[in-house]
């Protein structure tokens, strides 16, 4: 069986969703954990895998897609926090 998995990094928690072959899915939920990401992403994941009655360790070999989105980076815009950056773009390659 194949699965796919897309998660959600937000300030606070990551949002999984589990799809298999089948279509059946799960969800999951797991605190964000901002200075090891991928703990907070693989927890959330992991949660969403064990509703499907499977470890995450089993399911991860079968996955065939991994998607994850995040909004911290939209919310630091928002908010200016972080480092001050820059743009430079080629003449002829403004987009």
């Amino acid at each position: 069986m194949d699965y796919v998995v897309s998660t959600d990094t937000g300030g606070t928690f990551v949002d999984a969703i589990v799809i298999n072959s089948e279509g059946r899915m799960a969800v999951g939920k797991h605190a964000s954990t901002p200075q090891e990401p991928a703990r907070g992403i693989l927890g959330a994941a992991g949660v969403a895998s064990e509703n499907l009655g499977l470890p995450l360790k089993e399911m991860l070999p079968h996955c065939r897609m991994f998607f994850n989105g995040t909004t911290v980076t939209t919310n630091a815009m928002i908010q200016r926090l972080g480092a001050r950056t820059g743009l430079l773009i080629t003449r002829g390659f403004e987009d």
